[in-house]
């Protein structure tokens, strides 16, 4: 009867997946089916499973969600619109070192041994690396230390005008150099990571 074909049908997919956890968990990584029309998955031939080894890098890794979980950004971005979402972090971790991200493919290295595919082509929850190049020496621009409202209120006491305190130290920054910042560029780095307790932001001095 119909019934028994699902019933079968529904035994045999959740045996199947069992196995396939259990593999997954014995391994330690992630796997990638044999005919999977996943990219990352296409380099060598494999049997069943291949599993995912990290490299050692020297800049943090990045996918979407750990990006979206790490820094916050004004909209629109003071910058060129990225691939992936991911890539805004790797700019943000570049121009904290007064550098610029290379937004090139093949400057985007793989967090993983086994996969080194073309940029666009891998699925987003793929971490990978970036890589910084110096800006132009012509570019007077620069971007500010990362403030949070409590060590800025440290800093400059009794401010006013400012809905984030922070911003006094962003601007004031600004200021020594003879640049302004106009407050719809900005970049902050979310609670929670590095140990840090606050929020903590940086503008572009312009």
């Amino acid at each position: 009867s119909s019934c028994t074909f699902l019933h079968k049908t529904a035994f045999r997919f959740l045996t199947w997946w069992m196995i396939l956890m259990l593999v997954n968990n014995a391994y330690g990584g992630e796997p990638c089916l044999e005919d999977s029309s996943d990219p990352a998955c296409l380099v060598h031939t494999r049997s069943l499973l291949a599993v995912k080894t990290r490299k050692k890098v020297s800049r943090p890794c990045y996918h979407d969600l750990s990006c979206a979980q790490t820094y916050g950004f004004s909209n629109p971005r003071p910058w060129p619109n990225m691939r992936h979402f991911r890539d805004d972090c790797m700019m943000a971790d570049c121009l904290a070192e007064g550098k610029i991200l290379v937004d090139k493919p093949e400057n985007f290295k793989s967090c993983y041994d086994w996969y080194d595919g073309v940029h666009e082509w891998i699925p987003s929850m793929y971490e990978y690396e970036g890589r910084c190049s110096d800006k132009d020496p012509n570019d007077k621009t620069f971007w500010s230390s990362y403030y949070t409202n409590s060590n800025c209120r440290k800093q400059n006491p009794n401010k006013s005008g400012y809905t984030n305190y922070r911003d006094h130290c962003i601007q004031g920054e600004c200021e020594k150099k003879c640049l302004y910042w106009h407050g719809s560029k900005w970049i902050c780095k979310f609670k929670g990571k590095n140990g840090q307790k606050e929020d903590s932001c940086t503008g572009l001095c312009e």
